[in-house]
């Protein structure tokens, strides 16, 4: 699934949020979500809710989103 950065702001801003996260997966160490935060740019993934490592999480853009760094 593609998710709108666009539309996820407007999303929190209607809510008030600080934060959206898209839950990708349940693993056997916790859920793996896409999150952005209020006043950014850029989507970035945890794991467990620990943001994972930069080397990860351009792998995991490309790999689930087709989005090269």
């Amino acid at each position: 699934m593609q998710y709108n950065i666009e539309s996820d702001k407007a999303i929190m801003s209607i809510m008030k949020l600080k934060e959206i996260r898209h839950v990708i997966a349940h693993t056997s160490i916790g859920e793996l979500c896409l999150c952005l935060r209020k006043d950014e740019d850029t989507y970035f993934f945890t794991l467990d809710a620990v943001p994972v490592s930069t080397e990860q999480n351009e792998k995991l853009m490309y790999h689930l989103y087709d989005i090269k760094k």
